[in-house]
């Protein structure tokens, strides 16, 4: 089964109406912020935590039937309600760490198998690793996917879809508590000699069926992940 997972990158921009159509007939999981795209709705809608209350305070009233899958229920505030077009799937656990080990650049492969770090259903810690995608992958499979196509994954660079600022207040963190300069997206980036995000889903890809859907994407450019159209058949 197919999954398409919706990002924030600036290709979002460059899809067709089309292909909008074609995602609306598909299974599809935003993350993080792709919350803040204007009209396109998807089927699940993963977030960390620490995003949950703003993220959902950025969400339109379409986003009706969605369910959101996140790492712990969010309180509603008080005058807001959100119970009406919000339905949570699970509060399931997060794990970042491989089996409480990180996996530095100097191992050539992670501290942990696959099978000992990847949930196979939402009673176990959804794992991730630099971000939300891997998470948003874990919960995929979790729900029957059997093939994911990212989309807006481009990590070419920091921007995002929905603003043309250069940097993320993340970013600008980042840069100046660590004194990196940022030229892809930070998940990209090894610093405290930790592994990047692109290391990892080369690692997954061996196990799961991942495909890109633009070919200026980092992961297709390092041939980490082949291309695949979106409309697909």
């Amino acid at each position: 089964m197919r999954f398409y997972i919706l990002a924030t990158g600036p290709s979002i921009n460059e899809i067709k109406r089309k292909e909008w159509e074609f995602l609306g007939t598909q299974l599809t999981m935003g993350i993080s912020w792709f919350a803040k795209h204007k009209y396109f709705q998807p089927s699940f809608h993963y977030f960390h935590e620490s995003n949950q209350r703003k993220i959902i305070h950025t969400l339109t009233t379409s986003w009706k039937h969605t369910y959101f899958i996140t790492t712990k229920r969010h309180k509603v505030p008080p005058g807001v309600v959100y119970e009406e077009r919000v339905q949570y799937i699970t509060h399931t656990p997060f794990r970042e760490a491989l089996n409480g080990e990180t996996w530095y650049n100097d191992q050539p492969k992670p501290p942990a198998s696959f099978d000992d770090v990847w949930a196979k259903n939402f009673d176990e810690p959804l794992f991730g690793f630099r971000g939300s995608l891997v998470a948003a992958m874990n919960a995929a499979t979790i729900l029957g996917a059997t093939e994911i196509y990212l989309v807006g994954v481009d990590m070419r660079n920091t921007k995002h879809f929905y603003d043309g600022e250069e940097y993320s207040a993340f970013d600008k963190m980042l840069m100046e508590e660590k004194g990196i300069e940022l030229t892809t997206h930070s998940s990209a980036v090894s610093f405290d000699n930790i592994r990047t995000a692109v290391d990892c889903i080369a690692w997954l890809s061996k196990h799961i069926r991942i495909y890109t859907t633009s070919k200026r994407s980092l992961l297709y450019r390092k041939r980490i992940l082949r291309y695949r159209p979106i409309i697909c058949y």
